[in-house]
C-alpha cells in the first residue's frame, strides 16, 4: 500500500453506547484492539446492556457528558451537572461489571473545550474552560496513561495539559452520507487518509508522535470496518493506554 508507516495510536469511539454494538466489539476482538469508549449519560440510560458488555470486552468506558451538550454554551452549574451526574453512570456501569475503574477520561462533545473556539485555539485562561477544567480535575479527570503525543501543534495549543482528552487524527466518519461536507462517502474518508496532503497536513506521517484516532459508535458496520482495516494496512497499530 502507498504511503506505508508504521505508528501507534490510541483508538477512541464517541457518543457510545449503541444499539447491536456487538458487531464492532466482535470486530475488535479479531484484531485485538482495545479503545476508550466516550459514552454520553443519555446513551447509558438507553443501552445499559450495551454500556457493559464494553467493559467485559476489557475497553475503557469514558465520559462524554450526559445530553452530547456544546460546553461554550452551559453555565458552570450545568457543565458540572453533565459531567457529574454521567460520571455517576459510568460507575454504576463498571460496578454492574464487576470491574475497577482504573482511569477517568472526559470527552467533550464536537471538542468544544467551552469557548466556542477551534480545539487547537482555546484559550486555556478563560473564565470559562478554566473553571470547567477545574470541575474535572476535582473529579479525578486526566489523561493518564496516554503517552507519547508529540505533535508540536497539540503541545503548542496546551492539549497535552488538560484535564480532557482531545483526539490528533479525525476520521470524518461523523460525514459520511451528508453531501454538505467534504468528506460526504466512505471513498472520501479513506482518500483522506493516504493523500500527501493529508499526511502532512492532518498529522498521520509524523512518525515522531502518536496519535489518539477518534471514531463514532453509530457509523454504519461496514463503514466503521474499513475505516479501521484500512489505518491498520497503513501501519498504524492501536494501542491501550499504560495503566
Amino acid at each position: 500500500m502507498k504511503n506505508k508507516i508504521e505508528k501507534l495510536a490510541y483508538l477512541t469511539i464517541d457518543d457510545a453506547p449503541v444499539e447491536n454494538i456487538e458487531s464492532k466489539l466482535d470486530f475488535l476482538k479479531i484484531y485485538n484492539i482495545k479503545a476508550i469508549w466516550f459514552c454520553t449519560g443519555e446513551s447509558i440510560k438507553k443501552y445499559p446492556h450495551e454500556a457493559v458488555k464494553i467493559l467485559e470486552q476489557g475497553h475503557i468506558i469514558g465520559n462524554h457528558s450526559m445530553s452530547h451538550a456544546n460546553f461554550a454554551e452551559l453555565s458552570i452549574e450545568k457543565a458540572k451537572e453533565e459531567i457529574l451526574s454521567t460520571d455517576k453512570l459510568i460507575e454504576s456501569v463498571y460496578k454492574q461489571a464487576g470491574m475497577q475503574r482504573k482511569a477517568k477520561y472526559f470527552r467533550f462533545p464536537y471538542l468544544n473545550n467551552g469557548d466556542n473556539e477551534d480545539f487547537t485555539k482555546t484559550d486555556w485562561n478563560n473564565t470559562h474552560v478554566a473553571a470547567i477544567q477545574k470541575i474535572l480535575q476535582e473529579a479525578g479527570y486526566n489523561q493518564k496513561g496516554i503517552n507519547a503525543i508529540n505533535h508540536f501543534w497539540y503541545k503548542e495549543s496546551g492539549l497535552d495539559k488538560a484535564f480532557s482528552v482531545s483526539c490528533t487524527y479525525d476520521t470524518f466518519d461523523w460525514q459520511i452520507g451528508n453531501k454538505s461536507y467534504e468528506h460526504s462517502s466512505l471513498k472520501d474518508v479513506l482518500a483522506a487518509m493516504t493523500d500527501k496532503k493529508s499526511i502532512q497536513s492532518r498529522t498521520l506521517g509524523d512518525m515522531q508522535t502518536r496519535e489518539i484516532i477518534m471514531m463514532h459508535a453509530w457509523t454504519k458496520d461496514p463503514d466503521f470496518k474499513k475505516i479501521l482495516e484500512s489505518l491498520m494496512a497503513m501501519g498504524i497499530k492501536f494501542v491501550f493506554p499504560d495503566l
